[in-house]
């Protein structure tokens, strides 16, 4: 008996003093490498800032995407030989829009998804796919010696951006939403500044953080403002009576699209009305048929790059509740019927869809989708205000 307590005790022992060890091998070995990082970077400082190199990260939605390239294009107008280089994630979304920017130098992408939370058996997988964005990510930060790492929030962010600040390397977070996401809160305590686009924002960071009133990155500018007539003849619409832009994200949204085309059949002037619709890449067909069954008027697409055009064409829009989508409403100056999304994940979009209605009542009606799936009459009413 007692040499069986007397084994156990040393067992213990051997695990503690062994769980010691690979602790301590691995801070030193992270303090080794930070060192050596540190070295690497500070002795590459001049030739740094001589070639501009940035880097940006962002993924997994056009919310993130887009400002962050818009974000990376403006910084390559003012530096024309300045070597971009962009961190995201590797779903077709992601590739598609970084390729189609046309200035990227250098798309790494990376297969790291959400935090799989409860769901225990998909911890290893993500563990391993976190080591090796982290590793890639160290490896390409070192090679390239961007200037400034420039970042729109995703959980992509937190590793890289870690690791930039272990390198030494300026982050610039930028906190899109009315409400942070989770990976933003954290990142922030290593960014050097945090910019917010709403005030709602600053309440909500860390006291540590730097948190700064910015503007929304806008791929837009005034150039890009047509009239309605300049924009309907682009568009081969310019007998259209009433035009309404439908735009569900850059995924598209599954509820948006099935209730419009009722919707509109509904309305005294649905035959009056032209209909330009996004779907997102696999609802085109499907949608296009509803409204053809129903005899309406529709340009019906996944996704266009001439938004600007789009914007400028149509009399109301009906829109989810990104970032991006409100500010570019905004700017357009277009009366809009919000539907935000909600998940048991998060109301973000709630969130920035309130705050804009709040500041902006004369642009901005608010519907929840609950609210939407019982009855449709409030939004029908509404619709035929904006449209009258």
């Amino acid at each position: 008996m007692y040499c069986d307590r007397l084994k156990m005790f040393s067992f213990k022992k051997f695990l503690k003093k062994f769980f010691i060890v690979v602790l301590c091998s691995i801070l030193l070995g992270a303090i080794i490498i930070g060192i050596i990082s540190f070295v690497v970077m500070r002795k590459a400082k001049t030739e740094t800032q001589q070639n501009g190199s940035i880097c940006c990260v962002a993924g997994k939605s056009g919310g993130h995407l887009i400002p962050a390239l818009t974000l990376a294009r403006r910084y390559r107008e003012e530096h024309p030989n300045a070597h971009v280089l962009f961190f995201s994630t590797d779903t077709p979304l992601d590739k598609n829009i970084v390729q189609k920017a046309g200035f990227v130098n250098e798309h790494i992408t990376f297969a790291l998804g959400n935090v799989p939370r409860w769901d225990f058996w998909n911890w290893p997988k993500y563990f391993w796919n976190l080591s090796k964005v982290s590793w890639y990510a160290w490896r390409a930060l070192l090679k390239a010696r961007p200037e400034k790492v420039m970042t729109t929030g995703g959980f992509i962010s937190l590793p890289i951006g870690i690791i930039s600040r272990t390198l030494g390397i300026p982050i610039y977070l930028y906190e899109l939403n009315a409400v942070p996401g989770k990976a933003a809160t954290v990142l922030s305590i290593f960014a050097t500044k945090t910019f917010v686009c709403f005030d709602e924002a600053f309440s909500k960071f860390p006291r540590s953080a730097r948190v700064i009133r910015g503007t929304y990155p806008l791929r837009f500018d005034a150039n890009d403002r047509l009239t309605k007539e300049e924009a309907r003849v682009r568009l081969g619409i310019e007998n259209a009576d009433r035009v309404m832009l439908v735009i569900g994200g850059s995924q598209g949204s599954f509820f948006i699209n099935t209730i419009m085309p009722e919707v509109i059949a509904g309305l005294a002037l649905s035959k009056k009305i032209m209909v330009m619709h996004q779907t997102g890449e696999s609802d085109v067909t499907r949608v296009r048929d509803l409204y053809r069954e129903r005899g309406i008027q529709a340009l019906v697409f996944a996704y266009r790059e001439d938004m600007a055009v789009l914007y400028s064409a149509a009399d109301c829009v009906i829109s989810r509740a990104g970032a991006g989508s409100l500010f570019e409403l905004l700017f357009f100056e277009k009366p809009s019927i919000i539907v935000p999304l909600e998940t048991l994940i998060t109301d973000h979009q709630l969130d920035n869809a309130q705050a804009m209605a709040e500041q902006y009542p004369a642009f901005f009606s608010v519907f929840r989708q609950a609210d939407l799936e019982r009855s449709t009459q409030g939004f029908a009413r509404k619709l035929s205000t904006l449209l009258s």
